[in-house]
């Protein structure tokens, strides 16, 4: 098996990072997201677009893309976790052999900070991040906002705020 590397430093060819989206996007079992999200959250990792970086390792048995994991940097030294496992799969026809495991060491290795990864309720955590030392340490909240509809815009924002304080009053 043969890792690779792609960081802001050593960047990530347009059929590389297809292939890498292609791969997440068939693999990611029980987390479907778009591909054009697998692409930015890669592109934001190599800092392609605007962000704090990151980095994406890759696994290859003979030519084929056996295992991926996109990490991407948060910007919240100190008071939260710095690195973001945002992506992480491994191809179903090599799972329990060890792959999983060996990349996610591999990130460990890498990231500066702690890692944090978000887990939708009715996924298990695995023992494989046990073994690595990862632990509950919070729960998420979010709120998801899928359209502009639901996202005011900042002048509604504001009157809207500037309401609610005169009625206060």
């Amino acid at each position: 098996m043969r890792f690779k590397f792609f960081t802001p430093f050593l960047s990530m060819s347009f059929s590389e990072m297809t292939e890498v989206g292609r791969f997440l996007e068939r693999n990611l079992d029980g987390y479907k997201d778009s591909y054009d999200n697998i692409i930015k959250a890669i592109q934001s990792s190599i800092k392609q677009r605007p962000s704090f970086g990151g980095f994406v390792i890759t696994a290859y048995h003979n030519q084929e893309l056996i295992g991926a994991i996109v990490i991407n940097n948060t910007g919240m030294d100190g008071y939260a976790p710095q690195n973001l496992i945002v992506y992480f799969a491994v191809h179903k026809d090599h799972r329990r052999k060890g792959i999983g495991q060996q990349l996610l060491q591999q990130a460990v290795e890498l990231a500066k900070g702690d890692i944090a990864l978000h887990l939708k309720p009715e996924q298990k955590a695995s023992s494989l991040f046990d073994k690595i030392g990862f632990e509950t340490s919070t729960i998420t909240l979010q709120l998801s906002r899928s359209d502009q509809e639901n996202n005011p815009a900042p002048e509604e924002l504001s009157s809207k705020s500037q309401y609610h304080l005169q009625k206060s009053h």
